[in-house]
């Protein structure tokens, strides 16, 4: 018989307004650390935008957990207070995110909005380490995403915003090709407006909205070849 096909456990946690903000479901135990700061990360201010667009991304490290968070927050709209939001996070263990070989292929994963089960949010979903996501079409601030991650001096990058949809596709194609050991530190808010340091991580890469008179920067001949190749799935070779 052959090997049965590889799965990958990926835990969730769910945060929501319930008499204040607080975790809702959980697939698993965290230390009092790494919730502390899921409280923080998953009640972020930011501008939620209009229509479809009414949610962000989040990418952040747990160190005392040894797990990484992939978040998606969107308002809770009417019959709430003005403010709240519900959050849905997965949780990657350092083996899963350096076997998972499309960290795009997770996006899909979260909840966007619609009825909240959380019977179903306390069970860890299971993921293929090879599951691929559809072409992706990166938008004209991916030059300076690069730059700013892997051309200055701090390794930080405030990026224009193209739209909440080109953010999200770029953060996660960026993550998607780093190195495993890269991939552990790489943090980033998609919100405008969110991603000030806080406690528990300092944005790494958050969006901004584009100054006048932007220009797109020039790229040294390694930096344009991450850049042709950020598309692709998987790593960089």
């Amino acid at each position: 018989m052959s090997d049965p096909a590889p799965s990958i456990r990926v835990d969730q946690v769910f945060h929501g307004y319930d008499r204040g903000h607080k975790e809702l479901a959980s697939s698993l135990r965290l230390d009092d650390e790494a919730r502390a700061i899921m409280l923080i990360h998953s009640d972020l201010l930011a501008d939620l935008g209009d229509g479809a667009d009414r949610a962000y991304l989040t990418c952040y490290s747990l160190p005392s957990a040894s797990r990484h968070v992939l978040a998606r927050t969107w308002s809770a709209g009417l019959g709430f207070r003005p403010g709240s939001v519900w959050t849905h996070s997965l949780l990657l263990d350092y083996q899963a995110l350096a076997l998972i070989v499309d960290l795009v292929a997770l996006e899909p994963l979260l909840m966007r909005s619609g009825e909240i089960e959380r019977g179903k949010l306390a069970k860890p979903l299971v993921v293929s380490p090879f599951a691929a996501s559809a072409p992706i079409r990166i938008g004209s601030n991916a030059a300076a995403a690069i730059k700013g991650l892997y051309g200055g001096v701090d390794g930080v990058a405030e990026v224009p915003s193209r739209g909440r949809a080109d953010d999200d596709r770029l953060a996660l194609a960026l993550w998607r090709q780093m190195w495993p050991g890269m991939r552990r530190h790489f943090t980033f808010a998609t919100g405008v407006g969110a991603g000030r340091p806080m406690k528990g991580a300092d944005w790494m890469m958050r969006f901004v909205a584009e100054p006048t008179g932007h220009a797109a920067p020039d790229l040294s001949p390694g930096l344009r070849v991450l850049l042709e190749d950020l598309p692709s799935s998987g790593q960089t070779p």
